[in-house]
């Protein structure tokens, strides 16, 4: 027998203890496909088993938008036909901020699950402060 692809028990954020229902939560995730060699290689993770979602499965980095996702900067916007895409999202107040939002918690999470920065320099900034 399978396990289940989602537990229930995950952090309880998403219960609505007056009811009992689960609560599905915004969440995002990037798929790094690394094609420089003779077979094309994916970046994935294996998650602790001590979790309560998902213990001990692989997958790729990701998880849910937290609220500075939808305020944090950004070096460009996305380009209009991904934020088309993601903004297909009919009970949403804004769907271009979700859009937006989404796209930043992938980036996020990618960096703060495996340290992968996708992003390019910045120029220098005057009065940011100088390295000596």
């Amino acid at each position: 027998m399978t396990e289940p692809a989602f537990d229930s028990k995950d952090d309880g954020e998403a219960l609505d203890p007056s009811s009992g229902v689960i609560r599905p939560r915004h969440a995002a995730t990037v798929i790094v496909v690394r094609d420089d060699g003779p077979a094309p290689r994916v970046l994935m993770g294996r998650r602790n088993r001590g979790h309560a979602f998902m213990a001990s499965k692989w997958v790729f980095p990701g998880g849910r938008v937290d609220r500075g996702d939808f305020d944090a900067p950004s070096a460009s916007e996305l380009s209009p036909e991904v934020a088309e895409r993601l903004a297909r999202h009919p009970r949403h107040a804004s769907p271009a901020r979700l859009a937006r939002a989404l796209a930043l918690a992938a980036v996020r999470e990618t960096f703060e699950e495996t340290g992968l920065l996708l992003a390019k320099a910045a120029p220098p900034r005057p009065g940011a402060g100088a390295w000596r």
